[in-house]
């Protein structure tokens, strides 16, 4: 269980998970999921890519959506029932410590969580085992900051109000690194692209409540005093409120998508 708040939940549903519909769709095809397949949705959050799975596994197959966070779950949870799609199952979990048997899925999603893991190495071998001969892990995380300059901005403004660590490493975002992790897990048939896309949102107010809602930078921003908090919010006003456009703020950021497989078991 983690320390998400009901708010934070909900300000992730509202600001960041509507970000990542076209990036997930993309996931989910990589996968290739069919009727009929076993499904494992990492780090979940509020269920987005675990619904879209749903929809190619069908009423016959079986998707689970896990997260630590008994907040977002909640959410996911809450949106299934809603929507008719109550046969997604939403458990409480580590990705790095997985209760599941060997071989239990054909395809295992792990988008846009892995950078924040504090074993990701864990979570890929844990992944490894639960899927079947040649099932299919698919993996997103952020390119690096030179190919997502919002990026660097938001970071460089809190690093210049606080030395407090941020959530997480970037470290997977650089070239070859979740590849040689990846190969390092056991998987093979490792493939990778870096896709560029946008990332649209309602002015720099939309980009602040992003950033409030997300993994790595919500929590820095949520411990600042006032002052210092009104000075990050100031630093994205500088470097981005002349990009606005008709109240749409529209960011340039680059996806790393992994497809890799699951060789025979030893």
């Amino acid at each position: 269980m983690s320390l998400v708040s009901e708010d934070r939940a909900l300000r992730y549903a509202q600001h960041v998970a509507p970000t990542y519909v076209t990036l997930m769709r993309r996931a989910v095809d990589l996968a290739e999921i069919e009727p009929g397949h076993s499904v494992l949705d990492l780090c979940t959050g509020t269920g987005l890519a675990a619904f879209l799975a749903a929809e190619r596994a069908g009423r016959e197959g079986s998707v689970i959506g896990l997260d630590a966070s008994t907040a977002m779950l909640d959410i996911a949870r809450e949106r299934s029932t809603n929507v008719g799609y109550e046969h997604i199952r939403w458990q409480d979990g580590d990705a790095s410590a997985l209760t599941y048997a060997d071989e239990a899925f054909d395809a295992v999603l792990c988008l846009q969580h892995l950078l924040f893991q504090p074993n990701p190495h864990a979570v890929l071998e844990e992944a490894r085992r639960v899927l079947v001969e040649d099932g299919r892990l698919v993996a997103t995380v952020w390119g690096p900051r030179i190919t997502n300059e919002w990026m660097a901005v938001i970071e460089d403004a809190l690093r210049r109000v606080s030395d407090a660590p941020l959530a997480g490493s970037l470290a997977l975002t650089q070239p070859g690194n979740l590849e040689a992790m990846l190969q390092s897990s056991g998987f093979v048939e490792i493939e990778t692209a870096r896709v560029p896309d946008r990332m649209r949102l309602q002015g720099v107010d939309g980009l602040w409540e992003w950033a409030r809602a997300s993994a790595r930078w919500g929590d820095a921003i949520d411990v600042l005093s006032e002052d210092r908090r009104d000075r990050v919010r100031a630093a994205l006003d500088r470097a981005f409120a002349a990009q606005v456009r008709d109240g749409e703020l529209a960011l340039e950021r680059e996806i790393v998508y992994a497809r890799a497989i699951a060789p025979p078991s030893p």
